[in-house]
């Protein structure tokens, strides 16, 4: 057993061999006397969540409205959690990057920025950047789990541990705020200064104390302090004003929440933003001053490329597409979300939004389709050009 005093670090450069290169410690059972911004900073997270509920602005999202007491207490997703461990990892970098790292590093970083030289017809263009490779769920799980396997071999006490991705009702951003990672933006995402917000959230809750891991945790958080001062350039840029106010998002206007998560028909006002999206929305990263500037970050293999498959797709394949095309496509990938009727529902609204001259042809193969969205969403675009033929 390592003595307690290189326990973390020798966790860290565990981590960093599996490319888990950010990560932070939070004590979930802190003493709200010794640490009392924890506590309370959380609970303001909660309350906005109620606000945001009330709202009415998760749209169809019911499962938000569930699992209050897990988001209130980890122990609920892990009995007696003291610990979390906390990882970012990039799924692409920034515009601009500062190349401060060895010729080797920077040839072994990757980058799903290849996208630029795929054709101009591949679906991957369209694709929100963190959906462009395999499912992260799954590979981020196994990441979690090799890495409290490492802890558990340098450690001569019996403990339980939970892997953590955003399927789990977890106040991931919040936590990993409070962890020191970041802050949050107005765009709602947690920013990274130097990575930005490419990045998805993981978390390993412990049944260990930080102490037990060799971490003490300090009071200082310099990231958290910080915020987008006047800028307000996502909330701008956003095309359809779904974010309403700073770090508040209306999901029932959002291109990442009408093209994943709503099941049913989109209201026409938003049908031409699909000329330049056919899954999830990357806009209000897209325009961040953190997100133009970052350093070389270092992505894992796993998200170092597009999903092979992705490459040659085009918005007339998915349009056409049946479900044995759909689970050979997009089988093991993170865009299942949307479900089978719902990408092909997206493809024929981008392919309306670009007056493609395939549309037509698509529309009458489609028209008495076995899926009833499919049809409903067949007789929604022969009602908008029959009014553009006015």
């Amino acid at each position: 057993m390592l003595p307690i005093y290189e326990l973390f670090e020798e966790l860290k450069n565990a981590c960093t061999e599996m490319g888990l290169e950010t990560v932070s410690v939070l004590d979930l059972q802190s003493d709200p006397l010794q640490t009392p911004n924890v506590s309370s900073n959380l609970e303001k997270d909660r309350l906005a969540l109620k606000a945001w509920l009330q709202a009415g602005a998760h749209g169809e999202m019911h499962f938000m409205e569930k699992n209050h007491a897990a988001r209130r207490d980890a122990s609920h997703i892990l009995p007696q959690a003291r610990t979390a461990l906390v990882f970012l990892v990039p799924y692409s970098p920034g515009k601009n990057i500062r190349m401060r790292r060895s010729v080797a590093q920077r040839k072994n970083a990757g980058s799903l920025a290849s996208a630029s030289l795929l054709p101009k017809s591949s679906i991957v263009h369209k694709i929100a950047r963190y959906a462009r490779s395999k499912d992260y769920h799954k590979i981020l799980k196994l990441k979690l789990e090799e890495c409290a396997s490492r802890i558990s071999k340098n450690l001569a006490l019996n403990f339980e541990f939970r892997a953590v991705v955003d399927s789990i009702p977890f106040f991931d951003r919040a936590h990993a705020r409070e962890a020191g990672l970041g802050f949050v933006g107005k765009n709602s995402m947690l920013i990274r200064p130097g990575m930005g917000s490419y990045f998805f959230i993981a978390t390993i809750l412990l049944t260990l104390t930080p102490e037990q891991l060799g971490k003490r945790i300090t009071k200082t958080n310099a990231l958290q302090s910080l915020d987008c001062g006047e800028c307000r350039k996502c909330l701008d840029a956003c095309p359809t004003g779904a974010l309403e106010r700073p770090r508040f998002l209306n999901a029932n206007k959002c291109l990442s929440y009408l093209s994943i998560e709503h099941r049913g028909l989109i209201s026409e006002k938003y049908l031409p933003y699909f000329g330049e999206t056919f899954y999830g929305c990357d806009i209000c990263q897209e325009v961040c001053p953190y997100n133009l500037v970052t350093d070389d970050v270092v992505q894992i293999p796993e998200f170092q490329a597009s999903h092979s498959l992705f490459s040659d797709l085009t918005l007339i394949d998915i349009a056409r597409m049946r479900q044995p095309d759909y689970a050979r496509w997009f089988g093991g990938t993170a865009m299942t979300r949307a479900k089978y009727a719902g990408l092909v529902r997206n493809a024929l609204y981008s392919l309306w939004a670009t007056r493609s001259s395939e549309l037509g042809s698509i529309l009458i193969e489609r028209i008495d389709d076995e899926n009833s969205l499919i049809r409903e969403v067949v007789a929604q675009i022969k009602d908008l050009l029959k009014k553009q033929e006015f």
